[in-house]
């Protein structure tokens, strides 16, 4: 027997519970945009020439995202954000306990992964850079060489 699904309302998280909300607030206008990504109370969502707009917590990278363009990428963790660009070169933001700084200054790097408190980000070479919380897994300097299962 299948049961009738009433309609779902939009809901938000918070640490005091769970709130429903309308439309949301800080939500883009417009068109162009290709992916929307999220962390625990902010979304960052990239438009097809490569610029960001953010909405949502500024504690969580609601605020703070790069105001140029180019980038080809967004990856999250709970508290923050990090944007790649097509020559592989990496910018962060949200929580700066959380990977929302710290990121690697060069370039090369082709794809970056996340715990949900720090970042780690692989070159072609295979050399690792991660950022973020030391506890979990962030905060290391470069390693190479490592025989990693991905």
């Amino acid at each position: 027997m299948h049961l009738p699904l009433s309609p779902l309302k939009p809901m938000a998280q918070s640490r005091r519970g769970v709130t429903q909300m309308g439309g949301g607030s800080g939500v883009p206008v417009g068109t162009g945009y290709t992916k929307i990504y999220s962390a625990w109370g902010a979304f960052a969502a990239l438009k097809a020439d490569g610029s960001i707009t953010t909405w949502g917590s500024s504690s969580n990278g609601g605020t703070g995202a790069p105001t140029d363009s180019g980038y080809t990428k967004i990856y999250s963790n709970n508290w923050s954000f990090v944007a790649l660009k097509a020559d592989g070169s990496i910018t962060a933001w949200g929580d700066f306990n959380n990977g929302g700084t710290g990121a690697p200054t060069d370039s090369g790097y082709i794809k970056i992964y996340s715990t949900m408190y720090a970042f780690a980000a692989v070159k072609a070479d295979g050399s690792i850079t991660a950022w973020g919380s030391p506890n979990r897994g962030g905060t290391i300097s470069t390693a190479t060489d490592l025989n990693i299962d991905y």
